[in-house]
């Protein structure tokens, strides 16, 4: 009395012994589905914004920022572009979003980037084609498909399906079977039961086995049944399932992995240990740049700089400050084993670190990453006051000293052209000099040789 046989596909009135459906569409995608692994080869989909323009020539821009988490959240976005008259929803074959052009005109519908890959990663950028109802549509769809002809090989299938570009790979593979040995290949590129392969091969029967079934990782937290808890996740990695704990599955087993840690304090103490040899390098350029060499009377290039004895003091000030209220189990430098020398540097007794981590690991905390009080923002803060690229100190000095450095290369220049000028001038002169007597010279020789007739005339 319904309709179910035909939405199965199954509907038949005739004398044959089977009948199929086809591909029933399973739907794959709705609107809750997250934007986290919906991109190309399972990855996120990129933040960013696309144009549609309408075939009305109508455009329109859609972003997709932080707050954007689900298809439904994208088709939403796009049905609220006023004026726009375009229709996003889910696709009839379920894994995509379709946009529909109800406007008129004579254009196309296109999807284009502005400036990232978010359409591309939607699968939705491109021009639309003509649906049944007449109205472009643009249909970004999951599934691809290629058309197989007579003449078709293994090798040239594979081509065709590579280079579609989606989240499966093809490859001819050797059986080691003394008939027919060649097999077609076709694999996801990402893991996890969302992205098992589904291949429809219509009415070709090429005879595809499921040899492994996309499946998601399951690990269960909590030996106790009623309290433990199952996750899944697309790879053999979870993300904390206890805190501060990441796990990756190496091999599958039903039996309970007991997992005990031991705080680290290795790395912490690296840390600290490099902050602090970073400064006293600091210190000892500071001390050779600014000193007097009585000796040789040579001064340091920084001698009497005011500003490098200001950075000196705001960190010596900063290192023996203390944080926090009283009743905090950290409020110093000192409390984790970092004193300051009588020499302006800083020195690191890890016991005390060690010492502190095992008692007070959250005090420990707190000290260095408090967003308000802690010493890891009080340093960035003073870091930013002396590097800032706007109104820095140290960036103004240099930028005073750029200026100078600017203004005597320009007097340098301005006197080495006056001296070209004068080298000029000299040498035309040198040059006028040396045709004057060149000319007394040749009277000379003249006058010799008349002197020299004039007394052979008188003999």
């Amino acid at each position: 009395a319904g309709t179910t046989a035909q939405n199965l596909g199954i509907t038949v009135n005739g004398a044959q012994t089977s009948v199929s459906s086809g591909n029933l569409n399973i739907r794959r995608v709705n609107e809750a589905t997250s934007l986290a692994n919906y991109g190309v080869n399972g990855g996120a989909v990129a933040q960013g914004s696309f144009k549609i323009t309408n075939r009305a020539g109508v455009l329109g821009i859609v972003s997709v920022g932080s707050s954007t988490k689900t298809i439904g959240d994208v088709i939403d976005a796009i049905n609220a572009q006023s004026g726009l008259n375009v229709t996003a929803k889910l696709n009839e074959t379920g894994d995509g979003i379709a946009i529909v052009d109800n406007s008129s005109g004579t254009g196309s519908l296109l999807i284009e980037e502005s400036g990232g890959k978010t359409a591309t990663d939607l699968r939705l950028a491109g021009t639309g084609v003509i649906g049944v109802d007449g109205k472009p549509v643009i249909n970004g769809r999951q599934q691809l498909s290629i058309s197989v002809a007579a003449t078709d090989t293994l090798d040239t299938l594979t081509t065709k399906i590579n280079g579609l570009g989606g989240n499966v790979r093809a490859a001819v593979v050797n059986s080691g079977s003394q008939v027919n040995p060649f097999r077609l290949s076709i694999s996801s590129t990402t893991t996890g039961a969302a992205n098992q392969v589904v291949i429809d091969d219509s009415s070709l029967n090429l005879g595809f086995n499921k040899l492994v079934r996309g499946q998601d990782a399951v690990l269960k937290v909590g030996g106790n049944s009623p309290s433990a808890f199952f996750l899944t996740s697309r790879t053999n990695t979870f993300a904390s399932p206890v805190t501060g704990i990441d796990v990756t599955i190496k091999n599958e087993s039903s039996t309970i992995a007991d997992v005990s840690t031991v705080l680290d304090t290795d790395k912490i103490s690296s840390a600290i240990e490099s902050f602090v040899n970073g400064y006293n390098k600091y210190v000892d350029q500071a001390a050779d740049l600014t000193t007097f060499d009585a000796a040789a009377n040579r001064r340091g290039v920084l001698q009497g700089e005011g500003v490098v004895v200001r950075v000196q003091q705001r960190f010596t000030s900063l290192f023996t400050r203390q944080f926090g209220s009283s009743t905090d189990g950290v409020r110093g430098l000192a409390d984790v084993g970092v004193t300051l020398g009588t020499n302006g540097k800083l020195r690191f007794d890890s016991s005390v670190l060690d010492t502190k981590l095992q008692d007070s690991p959250d005090a420990v905390s707190k000290f260095f990453s408090d967003t308000s009080t802690g010493i890891g923002k009080q340093l960035s803060n003073t870091l930013d006051e002396f590097n800032d690229e706007n109104k820095g100190t140290l960036t103004q000095a240099a930028k005073a000293y750029e200026r100078s450095s600017d203004t005597l290369s320009a007097r340098i220049d301005q006197l080495s052209a006056q001296l070209e000028v004068k080298r000029n001038q000299l040498t035309v002169r040198w040059s006028q000099l040396e045709s004057t007597l060149s000319g007394f010279s040749t009277q000379q020789s003249a006058l010799t040789s008349l002197s020299s007739y004039v007394s052979s005339l008188s003999k």
